[in-house]
């Protein structure tokens, strides 16, 4: 299973917790992404599509003992820079540049740190955020990274 999928063209859905739900919690999440761009004319903004999931998020949850818990990661058009969105259970947001809370992070957090430098290009960055995931999936039956990774590769 592909636990990082994109919920439109700016913006993924990375999930954990029940699978089945997380599934249908990505397809009410696209769909409802595309509907509002096809009603208004025009996309939400990132902070926008991390404030219209909380409720889908909270409603999921709050109908089944199954939680799913997500993360939302986008580009984010007014400040020029990518941004991640944590949620709790209940559908609570917290904005983060990165996020190290999940049970393959400490993997990927030893290779970036092992791995950054402040004059990394684009292709190196890339390069060494694959190696983080790849490191993740490596070491942790949750992590679905590699499945990252190779989507990432081709």
């Amino acid at each position: 299973m592909r636990k990082i999928e994109p919920a439109d063209h700016f913006t993924a859905l990375a999930i954990s917790g029940s699978a089945a739900r997380a599934i249908e919690l990505l397809k009410i999440t696209q769909l409802s992404f595309e509907h509002y761009e096809k009603m208004t004319g025009s996309a939400l903004s990132l902070e926008g599509k991390a404030n219209y999931l909380s409720p889908i998020i909270q409603r999921n949850n709050l109908t089944s003992p199954l939680l799913v818990v997500p993360l939302l990661a986008g580009w984010d058009e007014s400040n020029l820079v990518g941004r991640i969105f944590e949620y709790d259970g209940a559908g609570g947001a917290t904005s983060a540049l990165i996020s190290r809370h999940r049970s393959g992070s400490p993997f990927a957090e030893g290779t970036l740190r092992l791995g950054f430098r402040a004059d990394l290009d684009r292709e190196a960055a890339l390069e060494l955020g694959a190696l983080a995931l790849y490191e993740a999936g490596d070491n942790d039956p949750s992590t679905g990274a590699l499945t990252l990774c190779e989507t990432f590769i081709r």
